[in-house]
């Protein structure tokens, strides 16, 4: 964290060289307007008397970037911006990036109305980063805030708050099915498509029809075992010789964390 103590000098000089260029452009569009001003010996005349420039804060402006969706363990990636800000009628002045400040960032997670606080200092440019990673699917509201003291040459800021959307991992199906002369078994597995990992003792839902006929065989108690697989054999004898094939139909519900999921196949 920033110690704005150890910082007091060198935001005096930084100030100071700010306020003297200020007050140099205020002067030069002065004298271009007819009016005779002048430094005395390094200090503000009617510059100072005209802005009371010696006890001037100046407006900071944060923006933040974050991405519009992410998947669950996908991190948030927030970039930011601070700069100090000032216009004038005379001295149109602004945009300067603002160094060295603690910016404080706030993950707010509408879900379950977790508040994530998080920490970053500007580098010289006045930017900033840094990086969560939602475990949960649902809204999440970002902003960033720069808290300076009443002494401060700069006040404080906040940014526009960004909501980012945290979508449900996607599940696919994987089918080994195998179909030969005499027996036809059918094998399933549900995969998390960005983990990799199979999801175990998992419902789900299988229709089989056959090619040619109308008949149909159900499965509405499907269930993953714990080594994330369900399989079923058929005997083809049960059934006239004729059979050419199925189609498959394949229905996941979803859960709090997944996605639903339809996979459906010619066999």
């Amino acid at each position: 964290m920033v110690d704005h103590n150890d910082e007091v000098l060198g935001n005096n000089i930084t100030h100071i060289e700010r306020l003297e260029k200020l007050g140099n452009k205020l002067v030069t569009n002065l004298n271009t307007m007819g009016v005779n001003a002048k430094f005395s010996d390094g200090a503000l005349t009617l510059a100072d008397k005209i802005l009371n420039i010696s006890t001037m804060q100046f407006e900071v402006l944060l923006s933040i970037s974050v991405p519009s969706e992410v998947k669950i363990d996908e991190q948030i990636n927030i970039t930011g911006y601070a700069n100090c800000y000032y216009e004038d009628t005379y001295l149109n002045i602004s945009d300067e990036p603002l160094a060295n400040k603690e910016i404080t960032i706030r993950v707010d997670y509408k879900t379950d109305g977790y508040e994530s606080i998080k920490y970053a200092t500007t580098n010289s440019q006045g930017r900033f980063s840094v990086s969560v990673t939602p475990l949960e699917p649902g809204d999440v509201v970002i902003e960033a805030s720069l808290d300076e003291p009443s002494n401060s040459n700069y006040e404080s800021a906040v940014s526009p708050p960004k909501t980012v959307t945290i979508g449900k991992y996607d599940v696919d199906f994987i089918n080994e099915s195998t179909l030969d002369s005499s027996t036809f078994t059918l094998k399933l597995k549900l995969k998390n498509r960005e983990t990799g990992n199979l999801l175990t003792n998992t419902p789900f839902s299988v229709e089989l029809y056959e090619y040619n006929r109308s008949k149909e065989i159900l499965f509405d108690d499907a269930h993953t075992n714990e080594n994330g697989e369900w399989s079923f054999l058929i005997p083809r004898n049960i059934y006239d010789t004729d059979i050419v094939g199925y189609t498959l139909y394949c229905h996941y519900e979803g859960d709090e964390l997944h996605q639903s999921s339809n996979y459906t196949t010619i066999l």
